[in-house]
């Protein structure tokens, strides 16, 4: 979302070569290690499309990440939830910080690239408050999370 990119270390990364493809057709440079995954930034990134499903497919647990990463790339892309269709709970909240998305159905399009700005907004769930908090890494003004103690329960202190 920001920086110069990331690192993950002890990872099995062909656990995660559904999640690393779709940074790969949206440009981002991947490098995978024997267990690590590199990722670079790319400001002329590309938008994705994508659908979850079950593993080996895209992982429904990373479908909201992905809404927020939409929101730094310059282009549109979509997202088909077809394993929790009712888990776009954070779409409205993003909308509340002013990203262009619509979602219709199982299927949010998300117009990436728009100026998000600072309110307050509300965590549903864990991956929701994940995604909220990546979103305000690249939100002007100040972004209070209510009910970040969803994220506690897999994100010990992130919020230090």
């Amino acid at each position: 979302m920001i920086g110069e990119g990331i690192t993950i270390k002890r990872v099995l990364p062909e656990h995660l070569n559904t999640v690393t493809d779709v940074l790969k057709k949206c440009g981002f440079p991947v490098e995978i290690g024997k267990d690590s995954i590199s990722i670079a930034p790319n400001p002329a990134a590309k938008g994705f499309d994508l659908t979850t499903l079950c593993y080996p497919g895209f992982p429904t647990d990373m479908q909201a990440q992905f809404c927020a990463l939409a929101y730094v790339i310059n282009d549109v892309s979509t997202i088909t939830e077809t394993i929790f269709p009712q888990r776009f709970m954070h779409v409205a909240e993003m909308k509340r910080m002013g990203a262009d998305i619509d979602l219709q159905g199982a299927t949010v399009r998300i117009r990436g690239g728009a100026s998000m700005k600072g309110s307050p907004v509300m965590a549903s769930d864990l991956r929701a408050s994940s995604a909220l908090v990546l979103a305000s890494l690249v939100t002007e003004g100040r972004i209070d999370v209510n009910r970040l103690y969803h994220i506690d329960r897999s994100y010990e202190h992130l919020d230090d």
